[in-house]
């Protein structure tokens, strides 16, 4: 009775949409455990009803289906009423199959995981991978301590002659300065041009006659100049002595 009954329910659930097809199983295992008698121990939901493992009480086949257990909140979970130790839901919030390890006074949900292995041994070094983009500008950190003089440099070749600067204003006339010595004679030059006749000057008093010098080198005759006023007679000096 129970195998005919699975037999047509599974015939009128696969023409159901896929989200609801999941949720027959469920209903399914309930009608028969409402149905069956204590002689029905095994059911066997999706594949070849026929065929089921002795060791199972309920046996799930499907190659295009998955089992979804019971869906919910951690809200939702913490408000079953007396879970069993054993029981299994799936808390959408933490992405975690989940089982009560406790009782169904004080039920500890955990999640259920594999156990986890040792490290293995480490893998070779990838390969460089592309420069990321530039971050962003950090703050200026704090000024360090000024560092010791370095060496002097080498001197770096001249630069451009560059433009004439305006001319500065005149600066004071200086303090004139003091007399340098008289330096050495010069070369005796050649003669010049005869200048133009000045203008006769006064008659000076008559000096002292001078000692004789020695009869020099008969000069050029100049031109005569102009007659000039007959000057006052000076008063008779007194005689030389023979040179």
């Amino acid at each position: 009775m129970l195998l005919k009954f699975t037999k047509m329910f599974k015939t009128k659930t696969n023409a159901l949409q896929p989200r609801f097809r999941l949720i027959v199983p469920f209903i399914l295992f309930l009608g028969a455990m409402l149905v069956s008698n204590t002689s029905f121990s095994q059911v066997k939901i999706g594949g070849d009803p026929e065929t089921i493992d002795d060791g199972s009480i309920l046996e799930l086949e499907s190659t295009d289906g998955a089992f979804i257990p019971p869906r919910m909140t951690t809200a939702q979970r913490d408000a079953i009423p007396s879970p069993l130790r054993g029981a299994i839901i799936f808390n959408t919030e933490s992405n975690c199959l989940e089982v009560n390890k406790g009782s169904d006074s004080d039920p500890i949900w955990e999640c259920i995981e594999g156990q986890v292995g040792a490290q293995g041994p480490q893998g070779p070094e990838g390969s460089q991978g592309p420069v990321g983009p530039v971050g962003p500008q950090g703050k200026d950190g704090p000024t360090g301590a000024t560092g010791a003089q370095g060496p002097q440099g080498a001197r770096g070749p001249a630069g451009p002659q560059g433009d004439t600067g305006a001319t500065g204003a005149t600066g004071a006339v200086g303090a004139t300065g003091a007399t340098g010595a008289t330096g050495p004679a010069g070369p005796q030059g050649e003669t010049g041009a005869t200048g133009a006749t000045g203008a006769t000057g006064a008659v000076g008093a008559t000096g002292a006659t001078g000692a004789t010098g020695p009869e020099g080198p008969a000069g050029p005759q100049g031109p005569a100049g102009p007659q000039g006023e007959t000057g006052a007679t000076g008063a008779t000096g007194a005689t030389g002595a023979v040179g």
